[in-house]
């Protein structure tokens, strides 16, 4: 089983990512490599990422440097991490994700963090 999908649902126009089970930085390098390529396709810079039901490997130096490294693939596909807004939607149980969205918007990512999918989506103002 594949550990995530990325999608592009253009009824909303956003870029939809899902991870489950278990990810790692390989996983996640994966699903942000196609994010970036879908957001070029589509000229689509609102995402959308579950990751209820996802637990992570990731060390928490990992998480640090995983908005350079996100600007870095957006960089390398003409694409400037400020553009997008990305919502991310975690259990209740999932580590870190506050530290993660503090370092990504010291770095200038717009990225928020929700545990309710419907605030998410709300806040991105997809239907």
């Amino acid at each position: 089983m594949i550990p995530y999908s990325v999608t592009y649902d253009s009824k909303n126009h956003v870029i939809l990512i899902t991870l489950k089970g278990s990810i790692d930085r390989e996983t996640i390098n994966k699903s942000r490599f196609e994010a970036a390529r879908l957001a070029k396709q589509h000229n689509c810079f609102s995402v959308l990422a579950d990751l209820r039901e996802a637990t992570s490997d990731v060390s928490l130096m990992e998480l640090y440097d995983l908005p350079q490294t996100t600007s870095e693939v957006l960089s390398a596909s003409g694409i400037q991490a400020h553009q997008f807004k990305r919502a991310i939607v975690v259990a209740l149980d999932l580590d870190n994700a506050s530290f993660f969205e503090t370092v990504s918007r010291n770095r200038g990512h717009n990225v928020r963090m929700f545990r309710d999918m419907e605030e998410a989506k709300k806040w991105l103002s997809v239907k």
